[in-house]
């Protein structure tokens, strides 16, 4: 006899990563200035993270972009060149740390061109709760063989079959704090950040398929 069954899990855990990304942009009439101005912003802010105690190594840049800026003209209904842009990313990732978050928001808003950015929360060790969460849902799968083959007058044997669908490629808290540069002015002080800015946990949930089969 096989019995085909479902086992679902479900964990919530507390956030204990931090995905910050960082996105700077500089617009001047020329390529030399946009590259420069872009530059200069970029290692201002790099010398701010290290003075929060962000190590060096956990800083990384990503792409560096410098194009020809166009707007539109109403009036002639074409594009018009208006300079270059420099776009340039870096992205960080560390321990969850809201001293660290506050900090980081308040002295952000003080800068003359800040940079947009967003944080997003996540685990450290995410495939370890993965694999926790599917030990969990094959339990229940099992459970559930168990009780249908004793109402049945039977035990189960063994398992021959275990399907289920990949996890994300990532798992994030719900929360994530972004800012571009015209609101990151406005950010709230580094006490109120502390006092009302909590993270949602991390869900985490599977369900995979078995197939069990009971003793003859």
């Amino acid at each position: 006899m096989e019995i085909k069954v479902e086992g679902k899990a479900k964990r919530e855990y507390s956030p204990n990563l931090m995905n910050l990304d960082f996105e700077f942009i500089s617009t001047k009439p020329t390529q030399n200035e946009a590259i420069e101005c872009g530059l200069q912003s970029v290692r201002k802010f790099v010398d701010f993270l290290i003075e929060l105690k962000v190590k060096k190594n956990d800083i990384q840049t990503k792409n560096m972009i410098v194009q020809q800026n166009k707007e539109y003209n109403e009036v002639l209904r074409k594009y018009e060149n208006a300079g270059y842009k420099f776009i340039q990313s870096i992205s960080v990732k560390l321990d969850y740390d809201l001293d660290l978050i506050a900090s980081l928001v308040s002295g952000t808003a003080k800068f003359p061109t800040p940079p947009n950015y967003e944080i997003n929360f996540g685990l450290k060790d995410e495939d370890c709760a993965k694999e926790e969460i599917l030990a969990l849902a094959y339990k229940n799968a099992e459970n559930q063989a168990k009780a249908i083959a004793i109402a049945s007058g039977k035990q189960i044997d063994e398992c021959v079959s275990v399907s289920f669908d990949s996890f994300q490629e990532k798992v994030f808290s719900n929360t994530n704090f972004g800012v571009t540069r015209d609101m990151v002015k406005l950010s709230s002080t580094i006490e109120d950040i502390k006092v009302t800015f909590v993270p949602a946990d991390v869900v985490i949930e599977k369900t995979i398929h078995c197939i069990f089969t009971t003793k003859p």
